[in-house]
């Protein structure tokens, strides 16, 4: 009873969460708000201590149940909100963070921006309602000698991606810093606004509908008031706006001629490498085939040579060369399979008594390795987990016998490595920095960010490119042409049948 029960309960949880996914969508989307109208009106500006009263109205229809609503101001560019106020359809709400209804709570969230909560008189459903809301601000004023700007953002880009249908702006100045003609801008941003100046009253008025996250600003600048306090962030503010006018223009061409210059001249380096030091030298002639072997190179040096890579199938050729020269015996012995079904295969190496004196290094290591200490036979299943272990030296050894038959002048796994770390190196470094400029500093000039990418591009074309680096002595070049002419027999006996 006890496994019933919950699988009954698990299938009822799975059920009940699929309905809530599918419901949720059409939920989220029954609710919606459209502002009729977004009204702001600034007055009370006074230069001297640098403050003004905001005043929004915000006239709204709401689609679905609602019971609060809240407001955000960037502190930014304001030293300070005060003395704020609010009302619904003209009612009065109080200042209290209890979340009761007909009340408005005010703190600092958690982006450093001032928040305004405010909890409806009544839930409002499918209905409209007009709010309210007014705040001192401290601080917001520039203060310049050619001039002091009021600048505010009416109708900020965060307005949940609804939509308002008309937006107002009204600046009431003080009598006397009416805004000169030719001298004193009346500038809107965002939406695309009618503006009109009549002596100290200033009106801004959206000409379409704000959407989705469109904003509508305004910069009023009026005559300088000589007793007008300038705010504590002024002076940073100036500094990185004439940084970002005068100097980051200049940085960020430096940075990205920079960046071009390391991505160009990397390419154009490795490109150059290959094209001087990185290719086989050009042979005058070279045989279309041969019939025999030209020579009694060993296998593994023959495959190290023509592909310029030692690979396991070269190791392994060395057992079956060593068992052609008679060093070693191969038996296949066939023991009977499980239950006596079948046959299995097993192979025997034995040691013959022909010294091993003349034999190149891997060629000694890999009889050494496989006779270990008097040892003069070995299957094949006792070296399945020992013998992978010295392939590394194996193949170090293989490629130090080819600089020592002068095919190349150095080993091509060591030009391999040489160029797969420079690129792997680049390639890191340019993620490394692509993550710090992006995440974890401040980055001043965005044409930095050309600098890790230049890195990587060159990074990736070292680590494409060190396949193709290693390059052959003249001797090399002239054997492998050899081996590779005997191999075009070996592939076309039918061919040159006859021959």
């Amino acid at each position: 009873m006890n496994k019933i029960f919950k699988r009954t309960l698990y299938s009822l949880v799975a059920l009940l969460t699929l309905l809530l996914i599918s419901v949720y969508p059409a939920f989220a989307q029954s609710r919606s708000v459209f502002w009729n109208a977004w009204d702001v009106t600034i007055d009370g500006v006074d230069a001297a201590s640098n403050q003004f009263r905001v005043t929004e109205t915000h006239d709204v229809s709401f689609t679905g149940s609602f019971s609060y609503g809240s407001a955000y101001i960037e502190l930014d560019r304001v030293e300070d909100i005060r003395n704020v106020t609010l009302s619904q359809d003209g009612r009065a709400m109080s200042q209290s963070c209890g979340r009761r209804a007909g009340t408005f709570c005010t703190g600092i969230n958690e982006d450093g921006a001032f928040e305004i909560i405010y909890y409806f008189f009544e839930p409002i459903t499918n209905g409209r309602a007009k709010f309210e809301i007014s705040y001192d601000v401290v601080g917001a004023i520039r203060v310049y000698e050619g001039g002091d700007q009021l600048w505010w953002d009416a109708v900020p880009s965060e307005h949940y991606g609804f939509s308002i249908g008309e937006s107002t702006i009204r600046v009431q100045l003080p009598t006397g810093y009416a805004p000169r003609e030719e001298i004193d801008p009346v500038v809107t941003y965002g939406v695309p606004a009618d503006v009109q100046v009549n002596g100290t009253n200033v009106v801004a008025s959206a000409r379409e509908t704000i959407t989705g996250n469109e904003m509508f600003s305004i910069r009023v600048q009026m005559p300088h008031n000589p007793d007008a306090r300038k705010p504590s962030w002024q002076d940073s503010f100036d500094q990185q706006r004439a940084f970002d006018e005068n100097v980051k223009p200049f940085l960020n061409i430096g940075v990205v001629a920079l960046s071009a210059l390391i991505g160009l001249g990397g390419l154009l380096f490795i490109i150059t490498r290959y094209l001087t030091a990185g290719r086989d030298p050009v042979l005058v002639a070279t045989p279309e085939y041969l019939s025999e072997p030209p020579g009694n190179l060993p296998p593994a040096l023959v495959g190290g040579l023509v592909d310029e890579i030692v690979d396991l199938r070269d190791i392994m050729s060395t057992l079956l060369d060593l068992a052609t020269r008679g060093y070693i015996v191969i038996e296949e012995n066939h023991v009977p399979g499980p239950f006596g079904i079948g046959t299995t295969s097993q192979f025997t190496y034995k040691r013959t008594d022909k010294p091993a004196s003349d034999l190149r290094p891997y060629e000694h290591m890999m009889l050494d390795k496989i006779f270990v200490g008097n040892a003069m036979s070995r299957n094949l299943e006792s070296m399945r987990n020992v013998f992978y272990t010295v392939i590394p030296t194996l193949k170090s050894q293989v490629y130090d016998e080819l600089v020592s038959e002068g095919f190349f002048s150095r080993s091509p796994n060591t030009t391999r490595q040489m160029w797969s770390g420079c690129g792997g190196l680049l390639l890191v470094a340019s993620i490394a920095l692509g993550v710090l400029l992006l995440f974890l500093v401040d980055v001043p000039v965005e044409g930095i960010l050309c600098l890790p990418i230049a890195l990587g591009v060159v990074g990736v074309a070292a680590l494409l490119a060190a396949k193709g680096m290693p390059v052959k002595t003249l001797k090399g070049a002239e054997e492998s042409a050899k081996w590779r002419a005997f191999e075009q027999y070996l592939r076309n006996l039918q061919r040159y049948d006859g021959v």
